[in-house]
């Protein structure tokens, strides 16, 4: 009988609480998702055992060990401040490693997968010192980036959640033409069942997630572009800010702007804010994905999004997103006056966006990293 493989996924998994719910952001906006869609696959001969490190708010003990079975092939185990012998052991059983993120401190796994001589993946969501508007220097960020492309240099292959994230990768970290052939793109997905439902009509509801990145996020894009837009249309607009933005942001909002401003919203409330929602505004100056942009399209919302945002990849201007250039109000508020002024136009474009999201549920991305698995078993 042919023995099972063995993948090894360290990546944050934190389960329900009683009430069915667990939080969003942090190793769970992606990672927690992808193991529910494998925990439903048939994985036939593989195994997957997910290490992650304990989540205390929800009840998993912190100083001792536990084990979660989600499905007959995938088992989360809780290490307590991932273990090093416990960790070790664990690669020593498996076929393939997967590091779910390109971070520094992960270099200790990454070099034992290599002694230990296991193919290994590692995916990068990211990369910190531009999208949080962080500019380190000297020592620390020489440090930072060394270890990066360390773990770059140790994987087998390097999964980005989008190309412009890849091409930010090899720029900045300047990756040999050699090393080019290990990036292989995977896109994020949606947590949110995509569902399209009729909207309210008598008012366009914009909706931006900016969190507490605010400026790399482009809050006073937004602000600009709300400038631009001339009464009337302000009129037939509610704006609604997610975000901990400060009150002297806040004063800059233009006179007569319809605005709901929350800091922070649960994820399982964001699905009804989308619901509710026809555009999200997402601006950013940078960034590696924009998971809102997605989830808020699997219910309806149609995207305007900047061509520097690596969501924009999966949707066609025009079609069913608006794509703009960074910093660039005037287009944004001529857009919002369309939406304001062209139901058909927003309701045809509404259904093309949510097509889009069907095709980014966490199911078919799981189908995409188990196709990669099982392409670098072969080569063995």
């Amino acid at each position: 009988m042919r023995r099972a493989l063995k993948i090894c996924f360290l990546g944050g998994y934190r389960p329900y609480n009683l009430r069915g719910l667990r939080g969003g952001g942090g190793p769970n906006a992606v990672s927690a998702p992808l193991i529910d869609a494998f925990a439903k696959m048939d994985l036939n001969s593989i195994r997957m055992i997910v290490l992650s490190t304990p989540f205390r708010e929800l009840g998993v003990p912190v100083l001792r060990p536990r084990k979660l079975i989600l499905s007959e092939n995938v088992e989360v185990r809780y290490i307590p401040l991932l273990n090093p012998l416990s960790v070790i052991i664990e690669l020593a059983k498996c076929d393939l490693v997967h590091i779910f993120a390109l971070e520094p401190q992960n270099i200790i796994i990454a070099l034992l997968s290599k002694i230990l001589r296991k193919k290994t993946i590692t995916t990068s969501h990211g990369y910190p010192p531009i999208e949080r508007s962080i500019r380190p220097k000297g020592l620390k960020f020489r440090i930072y980036n060394i270890l990066i492309r360390k773990i770059i240099e140790l994987s087998d292959v390097v999964t980005t959640v989008s190309y412009i994230l890849r091409s930010v990768l090899v720029q900045v970290l300047s990756i040999p033409k050699a090393l080019l052939n290990k990036f292989v793109v995977i896109h994020n997905g949606t947590d949110i069942t995509p569902i399209l439902m009729n909207k309210d009509e008598d008012q366009l509801k914009i909706l931006s997630v900016l969190g507490r990145n605010y400026l790399n996020k482009g809050l006073l894009v937004i602000l600009e572009a709300l400038n631009n837009l001339t009464p009337s249309i302000k009129k037939r607009i509610l704006f609604i800010l997610i975000g901990d933005i400060p009150q002297n942001l806040l004063r800059k909002i233009p006179h007569g702007t319809k605005l709901i401003r929350l800091r922070k919203v649960p994820h399982e409330k964001l699905a009804e804010l989308y619901t509710k929602a026809h555009v999200i505004l997402q601006p950013s100056f940078f960034e590696s994905f924009n998971l809102p942009a997605l989830e808020a399209a699997g219910r309806g919302c149609i995207p305007i999004i900047i061509t520097r945002i690596g969501v924009a990849e999966i949707f066609e201007n025009e079609k069913n997103a608006f794509i703009v250039k960074p910093g660039d109000p005037e287009s944004i508020a001529k857009i919002l006056t369309l939406y304001a002024t062209n139901n058909d136009l927003r309701e045809k474009m509404s259904k093309e966006a949510y097509k889009i999201s069907l095709n980014y549920t966490y199911d078919k991305v799981a189908k995409k990293y188990l196709s990669l698995y099982l392409s670098i078993l072969k080569k063995d």
